[in-house]
């Protein structure tokens, strides 16, 4: 909770699948839902996209303590990540 509800972040619960581009790092992928916490109030999200470099993504990355399974997927079940652009809506 404290990574997501931070004034001016963007918890976003839906996106495209997106792989990084394997000499640039580049990624890019659609926002499909999600929340944006501005000024104590929760605005929804649906649209737009998050784009940027896998170099410049980890410089700064923080990931849950909370483990979650979902399919095939066993990791953290929230991801901060400080260095990417969001775009749109």
């Amino acid at each position: 909770d404290s990574m997501i509800r931070s004034e001016n972040t963007f918890y976003l619960t839906k996106f495209s699948t997106f792989t990084p581009n394997e000499i640039s790092g580049a990624f890019s992928g659609e926002i499909r839902s999600g929340y944006f916490f501005k000024n104590g109030k929760t605005l929804p999200v649906k649209g737009g996209s998050v784009s940027g470099t896998m170099k410049t993504a980890f410089k700064e990355i923080y990931f849950s303590k909370e483990i979650i399974q979902q399919g095939k997927y066993k990791g953290p079940k929230g991801i901060l990540i400080k260095n990417t652009d969001i775009a749109g809506n």
